[in-house]
């Protein structure tokens, strides 16, 4: 369903930029590392799809309830995935850049971030799989359109077969957009 692939489309970006902006300046800023950490390590114990009936609740049933489900539960995991990233980075490329006179952000974006991208674009395909975990229960519960939405229905028939199709093509749509960032990250 066209529904869908734009919600996972939508949570994945949002969940990425989220998680991406916090892990990259939780790697590269003692403080903000400080600040940020135990709160990000304990969001990443917290199941997205037990958080659901909160989102329920504070949603305001429009299409940002499954954008931030999904978001909320890749976010965390991306960060200290990119946080990890940042923290493997050789000391000597920062020296350097400070000996050229680059100042703290200008290291971040011209030093750092080109060497934590592939990690980025790796860490975006490992979560289209938990993305679609929380984007389908969702549908399922509160959705009038959309895959889980579809396979709800389909569910209470004895015949299966519509279920099969559906999984199938969550499954060659995850391949593909797997196939789309692989390239991404080799160009």
């Amino acid at each position: 369903s066209v529904k869908t692939v734009e919600r996972l489309f939508w949570g994945l970006l949002y969940g990425t930029l989220i998680g991406f902006l916090i892990g990259l300046h939780m790697g590269s800023f003692a403080v903000v590392e400080a600040l940020l950490l135990p709160a990000v390590s304990f969001m990443t114990k917290i199941p997205a799809t037990a958080a659901m009936a909160i989102f329920f609740v504070i949603s305001r049933g429009d299409q940002a309830l499954f954008r931030d489900i999904i978001a909320f539960g890749i976010a965390p995991t991306m960060a200290m995935t990119i946080h990890l990233a940042v923290k493997e980075i050789p000391m000597q490329l920062m020296y350097k850049g400070h000996t050229l006179g680059a100042s703290k952000l200008e290291i971040v974006w011209r030093i750092i971030f080109p060497i934590v991208l592939p990690k980025v674009i790796d860490t975006v395909r490992l979560m289209i799989g938990p993305a679609l975990v929380f984007l389908i229960p969702a549908e399922m519960l509160v959705s009038d359109v959309g895959i889980g939405y579809r396979i709800r229905l389909e569910q209470k028939r004895p015949v299966m077969a519509i279920v099969y199709f559906y999984l199938s093509y969550l499954a060659v749509f995850g391949l593909v957009l797997d196939k789309i960032l692989k390239t991404l990250q080799v160009w």
